[in-house]
């Protein structure tokens, strides 16, 4: 059964809504907008850069279909007018940031550049060292590039993930799965080098995503940042987790704390296994 929401004196006059607004302190937000569709009234937008930007906003949110599309408008009270509005209004804001400070942008980042210097490396991790010296050699003689080497070499984050996408029996090679590249550089950038982590992460998004009208399952930027920030709960009775879990707990009872040793619970009983394993004189805590 749904629960409806009515409202039995809507606000019907300017002054009540301006009441309310400043009541639920959503005036500066008012304010912030009515000055900002000021300062883009004069920025014009082609038909063709319209057209991209809306087809851009459907392919982000995976509206590849009509049906896909009057969903996504009912969900959010949307006409497909209001929608292209919307849009357009994100797409003269960029052009309107574009014309007015683009100009500023190179020097307001060299005067700042030592705040903002980061250093991105890979490595390419070998056991054998004759192994390390050949593929060293093929770098610097240019024979092949170092995505080429890693990718036949590297036990890395970038290997693990390939396999899990692509092997048939262990992974996900049954199934068609697009991962966008800034997507996966994501993951492994917030994986931090834990294997288990970024497996995790793909394992969520790839069984949370709907394959689309042609059976592929696209992950875009956004479904892996809500991804890895969400940690699958896994429970398998017969792997590590499974230990892990009960050593943690016993260790818990072990030590002296303030507060119930009741962490390790939740991955046994929400998944719906009972807990049949009981540590000993866990029901009194000693």
């Amino acid at each position: 059964m749904t629960a409806t929401l009515q409202l039995s004196q809507p606000p019907n006059t300017t002054a009540a809504i301006i009441s309310l607004l400043a009541h639920y302190r959503m005036m500066p937000q008012l304010l912030r907008e009515i000055i900002i569709d000021q300062a883009i009234a004069e920025v014009t937008c082609t038909p063709e850069e319209q057209a991209i930007a809306c087809g851009q906003f459907y392919q982000q949110h995976q509206l590849v279909g009509e049906q896909e599309r009057q969903a996504w408008l009912k969900r959010h009270g949307f006409t497909l007018k209001q929608l292209a509005e919307s849009v357009i209004r994100e797409l003269k804001i960029e052009k309107f940031k574009q014309a007015t400070w683009e100009s500023q942008l190179e020097s307001y980042f060299l005067t700042r550049k030592g705040q903002w210097d980061k250093v991105i490396y890979s490595v390419i991790h070998v056991k054998d060292r004759n192994l390390a010296q050949e593929l060293y050699f093929r770098l610097v003689e240019g024979e092949q590039s170092f995505a080429e080497l890693a990718k036949e070499y590297s036990p890395g984050p970038e290997q693990v993930a390939r396999q899990a996408l692509t092997d048939p029996q262990r992974g996900y090679g049954k199934l068609k799965v697009q991962v966008d590249a800034d997507a996966l550089a994501h993951l492994i950038n917030v994986a931090n080098g834990d294997a288990r982590a970024l497996l995790n992460a793909l394992e969520l998004a790839v069984e949370t995503t709907p394959p689309d009208r042609t059976g592929t399952i696209h992950i875009p930027l956004a479904v892996a940042e809500e991804s890895i920030q969400r940690r699958a709960l896994l429970y398998d009775k017969e792997g590590d987790a499974h230990f892990d879990t009960i050593s943690a707990f016993i260790k818990s009872l072990r030590e002296v704390i303030l507060m119930p040793p009741s962490t390790g619970w939740p991955a046994w009983c929400t998944p719906g296994r009972p807990p049949l394993y009981l540590p000993p004189h866990a029901d009194s805590g000693k």
